[in-house]
């Protein structure tokens, strides 16, 4: 066992290590597990993703350029990048994640992003500032993972032949019920049970049905209520 600390955010940091662990004739690295997470809820500032970006986002980038060459590589993401959530720069950074494990698996290497629902009382979940968040997904049916189911799931997860999985436990009604969104999304139409297009063709019965003039107006109002909802504002 090595153990060792490391901003694999820093590209030069991270290759000296290399560099000195392999002279000091430790054996290859041939797999790699990326857990860096950083999380903050509120801020949406330029400055709060680059923070959040730099250990997850900027970290896997640079352990794929200084060991191009692993069996494997496993990035731990968050379903976040998938299912709509109020933490922009975290799904960003997440969805960097899945989209450097879609471009490296097209090349062969054998990789996998894990977007995972919250998990219970261990990480970050131990956070106090991260509690009201927990609340905001708990309330749409996003239910925490147990850590010992999770980490039982590991083995079949890193074994599947795909590059991106989604673990999460979700009550879609509920999910569905607190984001009306979530049903005019293709994404979802095979996990919510709804009648959304005929409700869809009702919406745009009344956007026809008013004056010219008038619609523009109303389907801005419409679209600014959604990415409301979306981005959990007053």
């Amino acid at each position: 066992i090595h153990l060792a600390r490391l901003d694999v955010g820093d590209a030069e940091a991270l290759a000296a290590f290399v560099r000195e662990f392999h002279a000091e004739g430790w054996p290859e690295i041939r797999g790699v597990v990326h857990c860096a997470g950083v999380f903050d809820a509120v801020d949406i500032s330029p400055e709060a993703f680059a923070r959040i970006a730099r250990g997850k986002a900027l970290g896997a980038f640079n352990i794929t350029r200084t060991l191009p060459d692993l069996d494997l590589l496993v990035l731990f993401s968050s379903s976040s990048s998938v299912v709509p959530q109020p933490n922009l720069n975290y799904a960003a950074a997440n969805a960097v994640l899945d989209t450097i494990a879609y471009s490296l698996r097209a090349h062969g290497t054998r990789v996998v992003s894990l977007s995972w629902g919250a998990w219970k009382g261990t990480g970050m979940a131990r956070d106090p500032r991260i509690e009201r968040y927990l609340k905001i997904v708990a309330s749409q049916g996003n239910v925490p993972l147990a850590s010992d189911t999770a980490i039982a799931l590991f083995p079949r997860l890193v074994a599947a032949d795909a590059p991106h999985l989604v673990i999460a436990d979700v009550d879609w009604t509920i999910a569905a019920a607190q984001r009306a969104s979530f049903v005019h999304l293709p994404f979802f139409s095979e996990l919510i049970a709804t009648d959304a297009p005929a409700a869809s063709e009702e919406r745009r019965a009344e956007l026809i049905a008013l004056p010219a003039g008038k619609r523009r107006e109303v389907l801005a109002e419409r679209i600014r209520g959604i990415l409301a909802e979306v981005l959990q504002l007053p």
